[in-house]
């Protein structure tokens, strides 16, 4: 049983993932391209646990699904930032691919969650 988000598996895998990509982008170029994807991508992930984290603090399963809804559509931003950094900087192609596994395992989870949540609202 969850007892606070940081039992969620969802909230454990997203969390990793933006530590991963914290570290990355430290490690980018001193360029005004780098800066824009630090500061998209820093976003897009941060928004993914925290929406996991504020949407179980919620009452209602609803509310719970909507939460996780815009988790979802961040993973994929993130999804899309990962991508366009790995064509910009191919340096960082080895990097980016084991974020973007962590990514598409924190997609699958959170679209598995919004189909349950969704079956229980229709009862």
């Amino acid at each position: 049983m969850l007892v606070t988000y940081r039992d969620s598996k969802m909230w454990q895998k997203s969390h990793k993932t933006t530590l991963e990509i914290i570290a990355l982008v430290r490690t980018f170029p001193r360029e005004r391209i780098a800066e824009i994807f630090s500061n998209q991508i820093i976003r897009s992930t941060t928004s993914i646990s925290a929406n996991i984290a504020e949407g179980f603090g919620r009452y209602g399963n609803q509310e719970y699904r909507r939460y996780l809804e815009i988790a979802y559509g961040s993973a994929n931003e993130t999804d899309y930032w990962l991508r366009l950094i790995a064509d910009t900087y191919p340096r960082f192609l080895n990097r980016v691919e084991n974020i973007l596994q962590f990514n598409e395992e924190t997609i699958k989870m959170l679209s598995a969650a919004i189909k349950t949540l969704k079956k229980k609202n229709r009862k």
